[in-house]
């Protein structure tokens, strides 16, 4: 009997070592990617039950719900911005007002104002134009943009500029 491997022998056992060796690492490669898949679904299932509460409740709110520290409770940076809003604390520049003021002669910002109109002649000028315009579209009976007093040929206007 002859022990001795022939060289078929060898060859054939190389590539049914090589085969096997292909397959494992085929099976192997479909195992994760097959394991990569199955981690991406949990993690998109994750995602969607996080996604049906964005917050935490620590106060069921409804539609009816108009307090403010009432919604502070379950969105608490939101109130404290909220609360630096709220806060009028009358500042020395007329800032933080919580109702309009109507100037008035005894208040320094109209004082500066008309003097800076009396001082430079441009502002002056300017201002006397900005007043006529407004008074004369005030008291006109028809608007005062130049394309809507324009009428077709023939017909009169109904409501003329006074003169």
């Amino acid at each position: 009997m002859n022990t001795k491997p022939t060289s078929t022998n060898t060859e054939s056992n190389r590539q049914h070592g090589g085969q096997i060796l292909k397959f494992g690492l085929a099976v192997g490669l479909a195992a994760l990617v097959a394991i990569g898949g199955l981690a991406l679904l949990v993690n998109i299932m994750e995602h969607k039950q996080d996604a049906k509460n964005p917050f935490f409740r620590v106060v069921e709110l409804t539609d009816d719900t108009e307090d403010p520290a009432v919604w502070g409770k379950n969105f608490p940076v939101q109130y404290d911005a909220y609360l630096k809003t709220v806060d009028q604390v009358r500042t020395k520049y007329g800032g933080s007002d919580a109702l309009p003021k109507t100037p008035t002669q005894a208040d320094p910002r109209s004082i500066i104002a008309q003097s800076k109109i009396e001082e430079d002649p441009r502002l002056k000028k300017m201002w006397q134009v900005m007043r006529s315009r407004l008074i004369s579209a005030r008291n006109a009976a028809t608007p005062s943009c130049w394309t809507t007093r324009r009428l077709p040929a023939g017909k009169p206007n109904p409501n003329p500029a006074p003169a």
